[in-house]
């Protein structure tokens, strides 16, 4: 239905109550923003600038997964079975592995000689390159003297992703076991 506003305009029913909103001070004059369908797949990554110290170590402590580059890669691999994600920020199939990632790291949190890292291949290229390492997601598993166990290319489904973390659970139950004798 249209009717006739003060002016003499003519306005539509949902221009009217629009306008009604807006004079009894329920609209705020701002659409609410649509969120895209790959907002929830971007990463979290605090902006150092407005998180106070405090959240930003409980951020820190918050996720299993360690970051490693081309200088600390190799430093890391030492008396630890080693699960790596070969990652990049502009994949989306890296994006969409990483929550199921850092969830298998939390689950396996408990226990000290199995780590999962996570190298981005463009801020390591050496790291990426000394493994061969040629498509992203990439996920191997170390054993403790930096050999290669399993690998995985491509994004795994979450059975894909259990049998990794099995197989390198089950390692460091080896490890373990040579250790005690």
């Amino acid at each position: 239905m249209v009717r006739e506003d003060q002016n003499g305009s003519a306005k539509t029913d949902q221009s009217v109550a629009a306008d009604e909103r807006q004079h009894s001070g329920q609209d705020h004059g701002k659409p609410e923003p649509r969120r895209s369908f790959f907002s929830r797949l971007r990463r979290y990554t605090p902006d150092p600038l407005s998180v106070d110290s405090s959240e930003a170590t409980n951020v820190a402590a918050a996720s299993p997964v360690t970051d490693l580059n081309d200088d600390s890669f190799f430093d890391a691999l030492n008396e630890c079975i080693t699960v790596v994600d070969f990652w990049a920020p502009w994949c989306a199939p890296c994006k969409t592995l990483q929550p199921r990632f850092d969830s298998l790291a939390q689950a396996h949190a408990g226990n000290p000689r199995l780590q999962f890292v996570r190298v981005n291949v463009d801020d390591s290229p050496g790291v990426a390159s000394a493994f061969d390492v040629m498509s992203i997601p990439t996920l191997v598993v170390f054993d403790q003297s930096g050999r290669e166990i399993d690998r995985e290319v491509g994004l795994p489904g979450k059975r894909r992703l259990t049998q990794l973390a099995k197989g390198a659970d089950s390692a460091t139950d080896s490890l373990n076991e040579r250790r005690e004798r």
